[in-house]
């Protein structure tokens, strides 16, 4: 989150107008997971960047908390357990 920061920081002095970030649907800071937290933690440093527009995604196919929430990634395992 800190290099995003700094990232988020120096596109703004750059004069750059809109950042799109792709987070997580659950992103929290207190989530047990390193990656979720750390989108948690980058997409706050975005919203004090001082960006004139920014845009968060949060798609949930590919990467979930939940096997429910990662069916895209299950299937595609399920089918590399069957491939030769």
């Amino acid at each position: 989150a800190e290099r995003c920061a700094r990232l988020f920081s120096i596109a703004r002095q750059a004069g750059v107008q809109r950042v799109v970030f792709t987070s997580h649907t659950q992103a929290k800071v207190d989530s047990p997971y390193a990656y979720i937290a750390g989108k948690a933690k980058a997409v706050a440093a975005l919203r004090a960047a001082g960006l004139p527009s920014y845009a968060v995604a949060r798609p949930c196919g590919i990467f979930g908390d939940t096997a429910g929430e990662s069916i895209l990634m299950n299937n595609a395992a399920w089918v590399l357990r069957r491939s030769p």
